[in-house]
């Protein structure tokens, strides 16, 4: 879990750093890099929490999408999507 938080953590102050450069593309490149350890940590787990890390993997898919448009242009914005996120993806795995 502790490399999970450190590489998530990670691309998240990438994404914001970029976007403060007005750097979208590359903003959204880190967010679908941060949505890649979302999908690898969803293949781990249950049922349950694989649907709530599909979920926050997609809301990532889209903070990537409306940053890379230019529709998203303020840190603060990715600051929600990211944090719930991390708590998703940090909690222990479900038993099968």
């Amino acid at each position: 879990d502790s490399i999970f938080n450190e590489e998530f953590s990670y691309h998240f102050d990438r994404a914001k750093s970029k976007l403060q450069e007005n750097d979208q593309a590359g903003a959204a490149s880190e967010i679908t890099k941060a949505g890649s350890f979302l999908r690898l940590k969803a293949a781990a787990i249950g049922t349950i929490a694989q649907a709530q890390l599909d979920s926050a993997g997609n809301e990532l898919k889209e903070l990537a999408s409306n940053v890379k448009s230019g529709t998203v242009k303020d840190v603060s914005a990715l600051d929600r999507v990211f944090q719930n996120a991390k708590h998703i993806g940090s909690n222990r795995p479900a038993a099968r």
